[in-house]
């Protein structure tokens, strides 16, 4: 069995609770947060569903998924976590110590977690910033190759610059500096939006502690850090009301 963090919409379709006893179509869901999900998957579905997966899904651990899971976000010294029963016909649940080993797979598994959230985000924003066809996209760098090539060289073989020249009855000269002004303007807004991007999950990788992570997943992610942390930040009602405070918004992305 493998286990992942990946994007939900590459594998809503193998989802299922049931593989109906083939061990070869085992995909079930252990912990999901938005659009992403910790699942528990086969060999030979993950095999055939490589392909599909690059930039799409991080692989981890069964332990990691374990005690990731389990423990999301918890602060306290002593959490509980599911187990089989002695008789193992029902899960309880039973008290767990969290070390420092265990906090740290966690921590671990929260900053993957934080990446893949973020990275999707970025990946739906992106499409609908450019908001246009994969073919139309495709032909970017051909036109900003064409543009460059017939500035500097006026004799220069550009078939699809001359099309589009003709087809929008424009000057070869004026459609290239448009064309470039165009593309440095696009080249300029994804270089500032990926280093934007990048900084901010490497803040959650370095998030020393599970109390400084649920800041940060709070913060930027919109997903409200445990009651008692909130009440020891002073972000509630107060101590007995876990309520939060009208002054205290929390939004699903703040970043």
């Amino acid at each position: 069995m493998k286990y992942l963090i990946i994007e939900q919409s590459v594998i809503n379709d193998y989802l299922h609770g049931d593989s109906h006893g083939d061990p070869n179509l085992v995909c079930t869901d252990v912990y999901s947060i938005y659009n992403v999900s910790c699942v528990r998957i086969s060999d030979m579905l993950f095999n055939s569903l490589r392909p599909s997966l690059r930039g799409k899904a991080i692989e981890i651990t069964e332990e990691s998924a374990y005690y990731g899971a389990a423990f999301f976000s918890e602060i306290r010294p002593v959490g509980k976590a599911w187990e089989a029963s002695s008789d193992h016909y029902e899960l309880v649940k039973v008290p767990v110590e969290i070390t420092p080993e265990i906090s740290a797979i966690v921590l671990d598994f929260m900053a993957k977690f934080a990446k893949m959230i973020i990275e999707a985000e970025f990946d739906r924003r992106y499409h609908e910033w450019v908001d246009t066809s994969k073919f139309e996209l495709a032909s970017w760098d051909v036109q900003k190759h064409e543009a460059q090539e017939f500035l500097a060289d006026k004799d220069a073989i550009t078939p699809f610059l001359d099309y589009l020249a003709a087809e929008r009855n424009l000057d070869k000269a004026q459609l290239s500096t448009k064309i470039l002004a165009k593309s440095e303007a696009y080249y300029d807004k994804l270089s500032t939006e990926l280093a934007k991007i990048q900084k901010l999950i490497k803040e959650f990788e370095n998030a020393p502690t599970i109390w400084d992570m649920n800041i940060l997943y709070e913060n930027y992610l919109g997903v409200m850090m445990p009651t008692n942390q909130a009440v020891q930040l002073g972000l509630t009602v107060s101590e007995e009301d876990g309520t939060r405070k009208e002054s205290v918004k929390v939004h699903e992305f703040g970043f």
